[in-house]
C-alpha cells in the first residue's frame, strides 16, 4: 500500500466483513486494500522528496556488492545510485561524442564486473565502463555490421576468464576488458537477442525469436533448439530463461511457459506447463524464483514447482505497474523488484499469503413443487421440508 493511494483524493471508506478495505476517489475510481498481505509496495518519483527516484520510467535494475540499487531510465537517460537506507544518493548521466554530437547514452543493462566498477550496456551500442570510487568514464563503441545505431541489451561476466557477453541488437559479442577488445561469436543468431543468463555450471543461455541457444560449458559450439528440430517447442519464441536453485531450467514463450526436462548435444525435452496453472494463455518473461522455491512469471503469476499450487496476481496488487521486460531483480535479501511505467515495485515474498476468506452461504430462494417455501423473513422452518423428505428431487 506504500505511496500506491491513486492520485486526486480519497472521500470514501468502507470495511467489508472479509476485512477488505474500499477507498473510493474523486478522478481515478475505486481501489482496495487487503491489510493481511503487506507483499507488494511501489516507489515513485516525489517532488516533496529530493531522495527520491527520478522517473516512473526503469528500465534496468542493479544491485551492488556493497548493497546500493541502482537504477536506469531511458526516459530521462538517467542512473539513480539508491541506498536503501537513506534513498537516492545520487545521480549518474554518461554524455558521448556519436556522429559529430554530444549524446546522453540511454542505459538498457549493467552490472558490477569488480567492487565499485559498474558497466552499462546502452542505446546507442556503447559499452561504458565507471568507475564509481574515482568517477572515471570509459566508452567503448561496439563493433556494428548492419545497424547504424544498435544496442546492447543484456550482459553477463564469466567469472573464469574476465569476459563481458554482449546480447545486442545484431546478435552477440565477448569483450575483454583487460585487452579492451570485442570478439566476434561464431554463431548466427538470425537477429535481436534480448536475454542472456549464465548458469551455475558455466553453461550460457540464451534465446529469440529464432528459438532457444545453449553454449554447453565444455563445447565451443552452440546448440539451437526451435519446433523445427523439436515438435513439442510449440511455440519457440523465447522470451524468458531461468535456471532455478535444482537446476531446473524453465523456458518461458510468448504464450507458453515450458520445462526444459532434459538436453544435451542431441536431444532435449520440452514440457508444456500452462495447462498445469490453469492457463490457456501465459507470455513468460522476467522469470525469477523466489526465496521459498517459487516461480515468478513476470508479475502475472507465481507458482510452486513442487506441487503446481498457484495464484495469479492482480492488477491491484501489482498496483497496475506495466512491467518492462528485462526489468526485474532479486535482491540479496531475497527482495523481487520489477521496474515499469510507473516507478519501481518491491515484492516481499515472504509475506506473500493466499485470499483465505470464505464467503456464509445464503439460501435466498427454495422452491418444491414449483412454490416457493421461505417465509416472509428470508427463513426456512424444519416443517417445510418433513413432508418432502423422502422426495428423490429434493
Amino acid at each position: 500500500m506504500v505511496n500506491s493511494l491513486l492520485p486526486d483524493g480519497t472521500f470514501a471508506l468502507f470495511k467489508d466483513r472479509s476485512g477488505l478495505i474500499w477507498l473510493g476517489n474523486r478522478q481515478s475510481g475505486i481501489q482496495y486494500f487487503n491489510p493481511t498481505n503487506s507483499a507488494f509496495s511501489i516507489i515513485k518519483p516525489s517532488a516533496k522528496n529530493d531522495l527520491s527516484i527520478t522517473t516512473t520510467s526503469v528500465d534496468s535494475i542493479l544491485e551492488m556488492s556493497n548493497g546500493k540499487l541502482l537504477l536506469a531510465s531511458g526516459l530521462n537517460y538517467a542512473v539513480d545510485i539508491i541506498d536503501p537506507l537513506i534513498g537516492r544518493v545520487e545521480t549518474l548521466k554518461f554524455p558521448v561524442i556519436f556522429e559529430n554530437r554530444e549524446r546522453t547514452l540511454a542505459a538498457a543493462t549493467m552490472l558490477e564486473g569488480d567492487p565499485e566498477q559498474l558497466w552499462l550496456g546502452s542505446f546507442p551500442a556503447f559499452l561504458t565502463h565507471y568507475d564509481i570510487t574515482n568517477k572515471q568514464i570509459e566508452h567503448f563503441r561496439v563493433p556494428l555490421k548492419r545497424q547504424r545505431q544498435g544496442a546492447i541489451l543484456d550482459m553477463v561476466k564469466d567469472p573464469d576468464t574476465g569476459y563481458l557477453w554482449l546480447a545486442m541488437s545484431e546478435g552477440m559479442l565477448r569483450f575483454d576488458p583487460i585487452n579492451k577488445v570485442f570478439h566476434q561469436v561464431e554463431q548466427d543468431f538470425g537477429g535481436a537477442l534480448r536475454l542472456i543468463h549464465r548458469d551455475s555450471d558455466g553453461n550460457i543461455w540464451t534465446g529469440n525469436k529464432n528459438g532457444l541457444f545453449v553454449l554447453p560449458e565444455t563445447s565451443e559450439q552452440w546448440l539451437h533448439f526451435n519446433k523445427k528440430t523439436h515438435a513439442d517447442f510449440i511455440n519457440d519464441k523465447v522470451e524468458g530463461i531461468l535456471v532455478d536453485s535444482q537446476k531446473r531450467v524453465w523456458i518461458g514463450s510468448s504464450n507458453e511457459l515450458y520445462l526444459l526436462s532434459s538436453w544435451d548435444t542431441d536431444s532435449a525435452t520440452f514440457t508444456p506447463v500452462n495447462s498445469k496453472l490453469n492457463r490457456q494463455n501465459l507470455g513468460a518473461q522476467n522469470l525469477l524464483e523466489d526465496p521459498q522455491g517459487r516461480i515468478w512469471i513476470s508479475l502475472d503469476a507465481v507458482f510452486n514447482p513442487e506441487t503446481w499450487a498457484h495464484r495469479d496476481i492482480t492488477p491491484l496488487e501489482k498496483l497496475d505497474l506495466n512491467s518492462f521486460k528485462g526489468s526485474y531483480h532479486k535482491t540479496k535479501e531475497g527482495l523481487i523488484l520489477n521496474g515499469g511505467s510507473k516507478g519501481l515495485l518491491l515484492i516481499d515474498t515472504g509475506k506473500l499469503e493466499q485470499w483465505a476468506f470464505s464467503p456464509p452461504l445464503v439460501i435466498n430462494q427454495i422452491k418444491i413443487d414449483q412454490k416457493r417455501q421461505l417465509n416472509t423473513d428470508n427463513s426456512v422452518s424444519y416443517t417445510h421440508l418433513r413432508a418432502h423428505e423422502t422426495r428423490e428431487d429434493l
